[in-house]
């Protein structure tokens, strides 16, 4: 259950195994969105560290939540009273708001552990990249036939229909469907920037500038074929 609210934690990823129920929550980062060039491997961990203790204090959620009901009541007022200045403390209000979201986090693992199941995050870089904690993860959720020796009997992993590639792990199959989802993940994004550039006016210029240096180049080109066909 969620500490702060009245419904459950929906987790990324959930399973069962021996009696312990294990619920993940996968979280991806890029050093491009940080102001601070941080290594990836210490922005992950800061998140992991986030992920199960928390952060802030119950003190600073109150604080900020207080915080928020004034501006947002101040907001409120300004714009009963249509007053000039209703728009901008309605943006303060909504910051104030995020501000107040942000503030305090519990954390999961001790929920977790409580009831007797287990936290764990699962840190990536924005190509794939598996973070400490995404390595720890993994082993939590192999398929029990990836620990015995090549010539130990026991069930192995078998992909069966759900892969077009051979594996001869569950690790293996695992890393490879991570790596193939980032990719479709990574050319749907750059279909939709595509997509969203080709509407600015400014793109539009551009491709037609582009067509018209193409279609001369392409002339002089001709030009010169022609030319050396002449001469030969």
């Amino acid at each position: 259950m969620d500490p702060l609210g009245s419904g459950p934690v929906v987790p990324d990823l959930a399973w069962r195994r021996n009696g312990k129920t294990c619920g993940t929550d996968i979280h991806a980062h890029s050093c491009s969105d940080h102001a601070l060039a941080r290594p990836i491997a210490a922005l992950i961990e800061t998140h992991d560290r986030i992920k199960c203790e928390g952060r802030g204090s119950m003190e600073a959620l109150h604080r900020a939540a207080i915080n928020a009901v004034a501006a947002e009541a101040a907001a409120e007022a300004a714009r009963a009273a249509a007053q000039s200045n209703a728009n901008a403390l309605t943006n303060t209000a909504r910051l104030a708001r995020n501000q107040a979201e942000k503030v305090h986090h519990p954390g999961y693992s001790a929920c977790a552990v409580a009831t007797g199941n287990a936290f764990l995050p699962a840190g990536f870089s924005e190509f794939a990249g598996y973070g400490s904690s995404a390595k720890d993860m993994l082993k939590e959720i192999l398929h029990e036939g990836d620990s015995l020796e090549p010539d130990e009997e026991g069930e192995r992993f078998d992909g069966g229909a759900a892969a077009t590639w051979a594996t001869r792990s569950h690790r293996a199959f695992l890393t490879h469907s991570v790596a193939v989802a980032a990719a479709k993940a990574a050319y749907r994004a750059v279909v939709r920037e595509t997509d969203r550039r080709a509407q600015q006016p400014s793109a539009k210029k551009i491709a037609a500038d582009f067509r018209v240096v193409s279609a001369m180049d392409k002339a002089r080109r001709l030009k010169g074929q022609n030319t050396a066909m002449l001469n030969a």
